[in-house]
């Protein structure tokens, strides 16, 4: 495993703490870090129990499945329910997660679960050495701190990992800067990635609309699909603003149709309806297969829609720009603008063999994230001068994005 300089000092402070909160903006590779320690600990001759705890089933499927690509050594289990098929074992039951453990005592056991499955680990009463909070503000949620605090008592190890730390102004509402989570250890800013040219900057994009407070499925798919072609977009993650709209959107108007005349692939993803690409159902594991072949090749032309599933921690390649269709507290719209901040493979590999230079934005292929705000009433006009003024904090003056609660 090839760290960069920002997550070899990750790894470092981890040796050297016990818990501690692990703030790094998105792009930084939290994963590498979590996955760089783990491997570490497995190296011990004694049997460990690690236990890597994600937001959602979507994402707790694709950290396993990353952590896969490092590590052979361990027997992995999924703690969470059957909405989203999984390779491994996986139960909800906790006699028969202690059943587990017991069984593969001789061997390293990996346990991948979410804040909503965590109470089930709690109840199983086994003894974890490592908790791995994935994506750790969702933990200051009501109904996972008890949790989160409670496995923390009782465990020796507990890394807290997220891009937007959720902080609060009283003592009576769970916060991450209560002291389970052992204050900020490491830190990358977004403006330190981007001066390492590990990630590219934002530019905020307003699109003036007609002004119209209420749009109808029409006027989205119309929208859209001049965007896209204003911007000559060819991968572009949605916010939507609702599901019921975008599901609207595509069974009621000629969208899929237009886009897929353009040479568009179409996939979205909700958590009510699942996983679709072309038009087809597919299972999850397959949406991911699919996106990670669409992301590597810079021939293919993609559109991806969701709510909120692919905000947060999901693995998207190679997108031009995010199109935010609805107003997000600073936790979300931080989230998905990362999305887009990742450096194409062709300038990686440029870069990489000394043929462009880092910073060279006017030689990148790609040479900036777009966030596209489509601005059709004054809340929205106020919207997208508040992304502005988010992005020049985080990105140009290197502010964490603590949201307070």
């Amino acid at each position: 495993m090839n760290l960069r300089p920002h997550q070899q000092l990750a790894t470092e402070i981890m040796s050297n703490n016990d818990r501690g909160i692990v703030a790094m903006a998105t792009g930084a590779g939290k994963t590498l870090v979590q996955i760089y320690d783990v491997k570490r600990q497995f190296e011990q001759s004694e049997p460990q129990i690690i236990v890597v705890v994600a937001p959602r089933i979507l994402l707790a499927a694709q950290l396993s499945f990353d952590y896969s690509k490092h590590i052979d050594n361990a027997k992995v289990l999924h703690v969470h329910t059957k909405n989203g098929k999984v390779r491994h074992y996986h139960t909800t039951n906790p006699k028969v997660i202690r059943e587990w453990t017991e069984i593969h005592s001789q061997h390293h056991r990996l346990i991948f679960t979410t804040y909503h499955s965590l109470k089930k680990i709690y109840q199983s009463k086994i003894k974890v050495n490592t908790f791995m909070f994935d994506e750790s503000h969702n933990s200051t949620s009501a109904g996972f701190h008890e949790y989160v605090k409670n496995v923390s008592e009782e465990t020796k190890r507990c890394f807290h990992f997220t891009a937007t730390p959720r902080f609060s102004k009283s003592i009576e509402n769970p916060g991450m800067n209560d002291s389970v989570y052992g204050g900020i250890i490491a830190r990358a800013s977004a403006s330190d990635l981007i001066s390492g040219g590990y990630i590219l900057k934002p530019k905020v994009i307003p699109h003036y609309l007609e002004w119209i407070d209420e749009r109808t499925p029409e006027h989205d798919s119309i929208d859209i699909l001049n965007i896209i072609k204003e911007h000559n977009l060819s991968k572009l993650l949605i916010c939507v603003k609702t599901t019921k709209k975008m599901m609207e959107m595509l069974s009621q108007t000629s969208f899929t149709v237009e886009l897929q005349q353009l040479g568009y692939d179409i996939l979205h993803i909700t958590a009510q309806h699942g996983a679709y690409y072309n038009g087809d159902k597919i299972e999850r594991d397959k949406f991911f297969e699919i996106l990670d072949r669409l992301g590597d090749s810079s021939d293919k032309k993609y559109v991806i829609l969701n709510y909120s599933i692919l905000g947060e921690g999901i693995n998207v390649k190679s997108l031009d720009a995010v199109l935010l269709m609805r107003q997000l507290n600073l936790i979300k719209l931080v989230q998905n603008i990362g999305r887009t901040l990742r450096i194409s493979s062709e300038d990686s590999k440029a870069i990489e063999s000394g043929q462009l230079q880092i910073g060279d934005y006017l030689n990148y292929l790609k040479p900036e994230g777009k966030v596209i705000i489509p601005v059709y009433n004054k809340a929205l006009l106020s919207a997208s001068e508040n992304i502005q003024n988010t992005v020049e904090d985080v990105y140009e003056n290197g502010e964490l994005p603590i949201m307070m609660k």
